[in-house]
């Protein structure tokens, strides 16, 4: 027997998919909670203000505060822009955000991060190089997300770093 006689759909045999499982969908807009004022920004811009000030001081290096205050106009841009809403879609094999796949077999673990009314779930990836994905989930969704996760890679407890600390702080 032929491929052509297997799949019949005239597309070649790397066209078939399986049919996909019943999947978990579900909406998330980042950081929605997070409502800068303001004084927010002020802050932002002075406390960076202060930094570049003491570090010209000490080293007289005009490139340095320089660069400490472009980074604080990228911060307070990035803080300004709307997030975008994405939407998920999980399975036990295959996790899609905004039409994008993951197999989640590329993945070794993934670690939860629980806010005020809101979760993230960071998928850690098998390759040395490659990103990690974050999910982005409410309370109401969190157990069942977290129990899909969980049926095909183990979930760990990790801390929260210093740097983790800090961004949370500043609302990020």
């Amino acid at each position: 027997m032929d491929n052509k006689q297997l799949y019949s759909d005239g597309y070649g045999a790397g066209s078939y998919q399986a049919p996909e499982e019943s999947a978990l969908k579900w909406s998330s807009v980042p950081n929605s909670e997070d409502k800068r004022k303001p004084s927010w920004y002020i802050g932002l811009v002075l406390v960076l203000a202060l930094i570049s000030t003491g570090f010209y001081l000490l080293t007289h290096d005009i490139t340095t505060t320089t660069i400490i205050m472009v980074c604080a106009l990228l911060l307070s841009y990035y803080g300004i822009k709307k997030p975008r809403k994405i939407n998920y879609s999980l399975n036990n094999e295959v996790l899609t955000i905004n039409d994008r796949k993951y197999n989640l077999n590329s993945y070794k673990y993934f670690i939860v991060t629980n806010r005020s009314n809101s979760g993230t779930a960071s998928l850690v990836p098998l390759k040395r190089f490659a990103a990690p994905i974050n999910i982005n989930f409410s309370k109401d969704d969190s157990e069942r997300i977290i129990q899909t996760l969980g049926a095909s890679m183990p979930m760990e407890h990790k801390d929260n770093d210093l740097f983790d600390k800090l961004m949370r702080y500043i609302g990020f």
